[in-house]
């Protein structure tokens, strides 16, 4: 029965668990949406994007960590200024598009006092508009 109501809870859970804005988007990775408190972190090579510091507490050997997310977004944009009406170039942008692929990639090689650490993400949202 336990199982059967953390399963549900998961499930329900999970739809919220999606992709913040657009313009500001300060998740690189997937680890943030578990945990948005990641300027200490040390454990996981997603250190590498939120305390590049961190990774010199971590154990000697190499970490690799991949993810993506899904983003959905409802961005509108309006120039509307009142000079702009006698050019006539007062317009709407909007972008309502799902977007299926947003990576992120972290490596860490640690051994002794050196690191090596590689980080990859899109920044700003992905898409277009």
């Amino acid at each position: 029965m336990k199982r059967i109501f953390a399963l549900a809870v998961s499930v329900m859970a999970a739809s919220v668990v999606f992709a913040g804005g657009v313009d500001n988007k300060t998740n690189l990775n997937a680890g943030y949406e578990r945990n948005p408190s990641r300027n200490t972190e040390c454990k996981r090579p997603e250190a590498v994007f939120y305390n590049i510091g961190g990774i010199s507490f971590m154990d000697d050997g190499l970490y690799v960590e991949a993810g993506d997310q899904l983003v959905f977004k409802n961005y509108a944009n309006k120039l509307d200024f009142p000079s702009f009406n006698a050019l006539g170039i007062n317009k709407s942008y909007e972008d309502n598009r799902l977007v299926y692929l947003y990576p992120n990639a972290e490596v860490v090689y640690k051994k002794g006092d050196s690191a090596v650490f590689f980080g990859f993400g899109v920044f700003g949202g992905g898409g277009n508009l």
